[in-house]
This record gives C-alpha cells, sequence and structure tokens, in this order.
C-alpha cells in the first residue's frame, strides 16, 4: 500500500511537471515572434551606431605600434583590429538585411529569426574573441569582455530558454577549448577557467529573468487587448444574434445623416417586428423564440448590402440602415427581406415554424436635413401601419413636414428652411 501511495505521489508530480512545462512551451511559443521583432527592432538602428564604434576600434588598434621584440602584442593588436573590422562588416550585412527584408511592423519571419541568431551568435564569439587576445599577452581585465558581451547580449536579445542556452554553452565550449591552448601556466588557466564558467550561467540567469519579464508583460498585454475588444464588442453588439446593438445603430444612423445632408443624398431606414411573436414563445418556449430570433438576423445580414447597417432594437424588432436609397430601393429591401423569411420557416424538429414580419419604411430624401428621431418615428408609424392592415406586409411612413424640409445653400453658406 505504501508502495502504491509512493507511486501515486510521483505520478502527480509528473503529471504536474509535465503540465507546468508544456504551458511554458507554449507561452514560449506564443511570444517568440514578437520577441524577435522587438530584438531586432532594438538592432535596427544601434546597428548604425556600433558599426562606426567598431571600425574606430579597428582603426585603432590597427594603428598600435609594438617595440622590437613584443611580437606578442602585434599579434596582440591585429587580432583586435580584425575582430573589430568583421564585426563592423556583419554588422552593415545585418543591418541591412533588416532595413530591406525585416519590416518593423510585420511578423518575424525565417529571416528575422536567423538575423537575430547571427547578431546574438556573433557579440558572444566577439567577446570570447577579444578575452582570448588578452589573456595571451595578460592585457585587458580578465574574463571581463566576455563577460560583459554575453550579459549585454543576453538581455538585449530576446530568446527563448531552449535556444540560447545551448548557443551560449557552444560559445563556452569554444572559449575554454581555445582557452587551454594559450599556453597559460597551470595555475593562471585554472582560475580563469573556474571563473569563466560562471559566464554562460550568469548570462543564462540575466537572459532567463528579461524573457520572463517579456513573456509575462506580452501576454498580460494580449489579454487586456482581448478584453477591451470584447467589452467593445460587448458595448456594440447584441449578444443572442450577433448584430449591432440599439445604441450603436443609432450613433451611426446619425452619422449617416449628417454625411447625407452634406452629399445631398438620400438615406431610408426600415424597422421590422417579427409577428405574434409572444405566441411563438408561449408555445414552443424561449429557446425557439430565441432561435426565431437568429434566424431573423441570419436572413437579414445575408440579404443587406455592405453598406447597410443592420441592428436589433429590442424584442423583437430589427432595424436596418440604408444609405444613399431612396424610396424605391428601400421598399424592394424590404419586401426581400419579408418573402425571405416567409419562405424559411424555422426547423425544429418536430415542428416547422412559419415566421412572417411587419415592416415600416421611410426615408430622409436627398436635399433634406432631419434628425435620426424623425425619420425612425415615421417607419415606427408604417410599422403599426403594416400591423394594423393585417401583418406580414411593408408600409411606407412618410416624415412630417416640418422636420424635412428643403436643404439649400446661400452665398456659400447651408442654410436650414
Amino acid at each position: 500500500m505504501a508502495a502504491l501511495g509512493v507511486r501515486g505521489v510521483n505520478s502527480g508530480w509528473t503529471q504536474a511537471l509535465a503540465g507546468w512545462a508544456t504551458g511554458l512551451v507554449r507561452d514560449y511559443g506564443a511570444v517568440q515572434n514578437d520577441a524577435t521583432m522587438e530584438s531586432l527592432n532594438r538592432f535596427r538602428w544601434a546597428i548604425w551606431v556600433m558599426i562606426p564604434l567598431h571600425m574606430f576600434f579597428a582603426w585603432e588598434f590597427g594603428q598600435y605600434r609594438i617595440h622590437a621584440g613584443q611580437e606578442a602584442w602585434t599579434t596582440w593588436s591585429r587580432t583586435i583590429s580584425l575582430s573589430h573590422e568583421v564585426m563592423a562588416m556583419v554588422l552593415m550585412i545585418i543591418g541591412t538585411f533588416i532595413i530591406l527584408y525585416v519590416p518593423a511592423n510585420r511578423p518575424a519571419k525565417a529571416l528575422a529569426y536567423a538575423l537575430q541568431m547571427a547578431l546574438t551568435g556573433g557579440y558572444l564569439v566577439l567577446g570570447a574573441v577579444l578575452t582570448l587576445a588578452d589573456l595571451r599577452v595578460g592585457a585587458g581585465a580578465g574574463i571581463a569582455t566576455y563577460l560583459l558581451a554575453s550579459i549585454v547580449i543576453s538581455v538585449v536579445s530576446l530568446i527563448r530558454p531552449e535556444i540560447y542556452l545551448p548557443l551560449f554553452f557552444v560559445v563556452y565550449a569554444f572559449f575554454d577549448h581555445a582557452l587551454r591552448r594559450l599556453g597559460l601556466d597551470a595555475v593562471q588557466l585554472d582560475g580563469v577557467r573556474l571563473l569563466s564558467m560562471s559566464v554562460p550561467v550568469m548570462s543564462a540567469v540575466a537572459s532567463w529573468t528579461v524573457w520572463q519579464q517579456y513573456v509575462k508583460a506580452t501576454l498580460l498585454q494580449r489579454q487586456l487587448s482581448a478584453r477591451n475588444a470584447e467589452l467593445q464588442y460587448l458595448a456594440q453588439h447584441d449578444m443572442l444574434t450577433g448584430l449591432f446593438n440599439r445604441r450603436h445603430f443609432t450613433h451611426e444612423a446619425q452619422a449617416e445623416l449628417a454625411r447625407a445632408a452634406r452629399a445631398h443624398r438620400p438615406t431610408s431606414i426600415l424597422i421590422a417586428d417579427v409577428d405574434f411573436f409572444k405566441k411563438i414563445n408561449d408555445r414552443y418556449g424561449h429557446p425557439v423564440g430565441d432561435a426565431v430570433l437568429q434566424q431573423v438576423a441570419k436572413i437579414f445580414s445575408d440579404c443587406v448590402r455592405t453598406t447597410d447597417v443592420v441592428a436589433r432594437l429590442g424584442g423583437e424588432e430589427f432595424i436596418v440602415l440604408m444609405p444613399n436609397t431612396g424610396q424605391a430601393g428601400a421598399m424592394a429591401l424590404a419586401q426581400k427581406l419579408r418573402a425571405a423569411l416567409e419562405l424559411h420557416p424555422l426547423q425544429v424538429a418536430p415542428h416547422v415554424i412559419p415566421v412572417t414580419m411587419s415592416v415600416g419604411v421611410s426615408e430622409l430624401a436627398a436635399g433634406c436635413s432631419g434628425a435620426f428621431e424623425a425619420v425612425y418615428a415615421a417607419a415606427d408609424q408604417a410599422l403599426y401601419s403594416a400591423k394594423a392592415l393585417g401583418r406580414n406586409r411593408v408600409e411606407w411612413g412618410v416624415l412630417a413636414a416640418s422636420t424635412a424640409q428643403g436643404h439649400h445653400q446661400r452665398e456659400g453658406h447651408e442654410v436650414d428652411l
């Protein structure tokens, strides 16, 4: 029994660890694209600052004057000069590729990852080579250059752990192999090797810390953006049908009527009400009533133009804004919607439920000015007329004369008459 208990605990820990690792890999993969682009954006202009700096060091150490009998120092200065010269050329190539082929606001591609790896690996190798050159002649400050280059690049270049760990330790293996061939005495060699072991470890810790902070910040920002988008959607849409809600529709309609008045274009609206909707709810239940509303919303969305705006007013009422549409076009669309709904009864096994609607239509004619409320009131009155005349029909509503008067221009100014 005890053995079974231990195995159960071990299995639980194993599953928890596997779940944690899977979550990390998922999160890391989700942000690596952004991390690569963020790294390259950091390098995008910094490269053109570093190139002159490397060229200056290449020239400075190339001019270094060595006295006779100090050939080791000649080799040292040439190594330093050549290293900076090569790094400057590498940066020129990488910088050109970044500017030409890696747009700042585009998703990272294979080339972007390759350029990031080249920059990261290049500076790690540069730090190792400069340190080896210094150690050969006893110049510099021990492994400081290697350590500094590794720490800085691990902070600036955002790379996931499973990539940067092999990279750091491969460069360290190169450094350690070359270090043992420098001809240092045993005591100095052991001391430098012991200190150099800390470089990949410290670099990995720094890289992991920065990476974790970036992952958390990026995922949090995405969550906030998604939440804000969801809140914005909820503020503008009806959750049952997916159509715009009354508030957003009113805002869109007011803006469109203002544009239409300036451009002397007609604008029409229609209001539709599902006939005998309460009876459907009472007989078949509210879930079926919801299905009816969803079917009406789908038919409206499928039949209107892309320029039209469809919304659910509330309950069983729907409304459509038709920009640049006069009476004939508005009535035609209303009849099309009415007929489409009548021809598509709701199929709810074992029932086939016929659904119809009554529609009221109104128009703000070209060259007229009027508030949305006036056009809405005219369409609403027409809707009541359609219901009074037997339902399942379309009626036209005329705006009151006081709310739709001619819109003229005098002396370059628009005047409401």
